[in-house]
This record gives C-alpha cells, structure tokens and sequence, in this order.
C-alpha cells in the first residue's frame, strides 16, 4: 500500500495535483493501492475514489523504490515527472461539473501575492514582460484577459479553467498555470527563470516545460 499524508497540507491547489498525480502514477506503476486524505480532488474531479487512508503505510520518503512506504513532498523534479503522461493526468483530473466557461483568445496569468512576499525564493515575472513577452509572438497584449492571485479565492477554479479553455496562455511560473496549461487545450507560452529570485524581466517561449523556478527542472512529461 502506498499512502500520502502530507496531501491537503502541503501546498496549495497546484502543489497538491502534482502531489496526487505522482502518488497515484507511482502506486500503478508497482500495482500497489492507493490511499489519500480527503482532500480537495475528491470532490472536484469524477475520476478520483481512492479509500480514505487512516494511517501511514510505512516510513516517509520523496523517492519512494518500493511498496509500503508514505509519500512526502512536493514531486515536480524530473524523476517524479517521468512517471506522469499527459493523457493520463487528464483522465484523472476531469472536472465532475460541466460549466459553460468562455473562450479567451489571449490570457495571461500572473503570480504575485506569497512570491513577492518571499522573494529570495520566488521570480516574480513583471508586467511588462507579459506585454513584451505577447508582442514577441504576434499579440495585442491589450486584448488579454488577465488573471492573478488578488482576484477573490472563491474564482480560483473559474480561473483555472478559463486559462485550461483559452486558445494562447500566457503562464505564470506556478504549479497551478502549468497544470492548467497541461490539461488544457491551449498553446501555451511560458517565462524563461534562469534561476533567478525577486522581481525579473523574462523573456517567454512556446511551450510549458520551462522550470517553475529555482527548485525545479524541466517540466516535461509525456503524451
């Protein structure tokens, strides 16, 4: 049995997807059961029903090579990703409700709030990069839908899926735009990081396998 407690505790909404995606892809991978806390995918996603744990299956590791262990961490190195396809995240994280969400030809997402209050450890990407970064690919970034952590909780997931069911996606570096990066249908456009921390321009590029930040690699998973 595999077990991951740390899921609902440990990171917000995008953190706590890669937690369950890897938890889960790991747990078939060995064919061992699955179980999770309650937490927010229960109730959001049809395809999500594991038994609900009430203890740890063995000791805690981010690096688990066997069954019986307790999953702790945040999983979004590349080792963790190589488990992961796309069409299976998918399949996992499919909204149970069927709302009628618009289509926005231009969104950008932009991480502020808990980035630019710890700012040793986070790239907050600027403004003007957005606009730069939409001119650059042929945009008018006067015509983009701009979506960011100061609009009220209560719309975090119309947002997510107003950037999953848009046509270009201009992404935050966060765990939640390049989740709905990845199980939209979007072309998605991402900030180049480098590394660095604090308030940077960035330059963006097609595609949504640049690193979220200093603490991750190459955001690359499978078809």
């Amino acid at each position: 049995m595999i077990t991951i407690a740390c899921l609902g505790n440990g990171g917000r909404f995008g953190n706590q997807l890669f937690q369950y995606a890897f938890a889960r892809a790991y747990a078939e991978s060995i064919g061992a059961e699955l179980r999770t806390p309650d937490w927010i995918g229960r109730h959001i996603f049809k395809n999500i029903n594991e038994e609900i744990m009430t203890d740890v299956a063995g000791p805690s590791t981010e690096y688990p090579d066997s069954d019986n262990v307790n999953l702790d961490g945040h999983f979004q190195q590349p080792h963790h990703l190589k488990y992961l396809s796309r069409s299976k995240v998918k399949k996992w994280f499919t909204f149970k409700d069927k709302l009628d969400i618009p289509s926005y030809d231009l969104v950008f997402h932009k991480r502020r709030g808990d980035y630019i209050a710890f700012s040793h450890i986070f790239a907050t990407v600027t403004d003007d990069s957005y606009t730069r970064g939409a001119q650059s690919h042929g945009f008018d970034p006067s015509y983009a839908l701009c979506l960011d952590d100061s609009r009220d909780q209560s719309l975090i997931f119309e947002d997510f899926r107003l950037m999953m069911n848009c046509k270009n996606l201009f992404r935050s570096n966060s765990t939640f735009a390049w989740w709905a990066a990845t199980l939209g249908n979007c072309k998605v456009y991402s900030p180049i990081i480098n590394n660095k921390v604090g308030i940077i321009n960035a330059d963006f590029v097609k595609g949504n396998d640049q690193p979220l930040g200093i603490f991750t690699g190459e955001m690359k998973i499978s078809k």
